[in-house]
């Protein structure tokens, strides 16, 4: 006859059940909380990013936040289609132009890349915050935010959808060459000409269904003779 062996140490199985249902535990209550930790984290950040757009959209009001500004000031001249600036007194071509229908004070800046707005001009014009950027200007390396505008408005001119930068640092706005592409750019006698380049981002306010208007002159020489018909608009 057999004898059934009696293990002699029968608390050392079930020890070792007991301590590696601990450690799997410890794992699973590690990654519970990691994920959790992770979760929050996110909620947050969404937060955080859900009240700076807050912060940036208020409601604009044109009337109130540069109550002393005139659309075409003085040292701008408004055409069909372009505008004639004469410089200030440092050479600066400076304008009052309309992003996202509020009236801002701006200067051109040929030597700027992209356009680039006042923080508290921003959070006027309900631009959104975008991702968070480093560019380099004659001052040194700057933080700013990008950010796209829908609406630029100089004189009947108007850009929509236009791209640019939220800067910290700024008394005006800085009109960049990414804006000015879309302008003819002549400068002379302390005067600079943009003429608005046709395109699809570019309208002309007022004139774009209108026909063009033809005037009929007849020209002849000294003697009255030798006379030729001329058409102009």
């Amino acid at each position: 006859m057999s004898r059934n062996r009696r293990n002699p140490f029968p608390f050392l199985g079930k020890l070792a059940i007991f301590v590696y249902a601990l450690y799997l535990s410890a794992h699973l209550f590690d990654y519970y909380y990691v994920s959790k930790t992770y979760e929050k984290l996110d909620t947050l950040e969404k937060q955080i990013v859900k009240a700076l757009n807050d912060k940036l959209n208020p409601a604009p009001n044109p009337n109130t936040f540069f109550p002393d500004l005139k659309p075409n000031p003085d040292n701008v001249t408004v055409g069909s289609g372009s505008l004639i600036i004469n410089a200030d007194a440092q050479g600066h071509f400076r304008g009052n132009f309309y992003i996202n229908n509020v009236l801002m004070p701006c200067i051109i800046d040929t030597g700027a890349t992209t356009t680039t707005i006042p923080f508290e001009f921003a959070q006027k014009a309900g631009l959104p915050i975008g991702q968070l950027d480093t560019i380099w200007t004659a001052n040194g390396n700057t933080n700013v935010q990008k950010t796209q505008i829908r609406r630029m408005q100089f004189g009947n001119i108007v850009l929509k959808d236009v791209n640019a930068y939220i800067g910290y640092a700024l008394p005006v706005v800085l009109v960049g060459m990414n804006t000015l592409k879309h302008f003819k750019i002549e400068t002379s006698n302390n005067k600079m000409t943009l003429t608005a380049i046709s395109g699809s981002s570019v309208q002309v306010e007022g004139i774009e269904n209108q026909k063009p208007t033809w005037k009929k002159d007849v020209v002849c020489d000294g003697k009255g003779e030798n006379c030729r018909t001329v058409y102009s608009n």
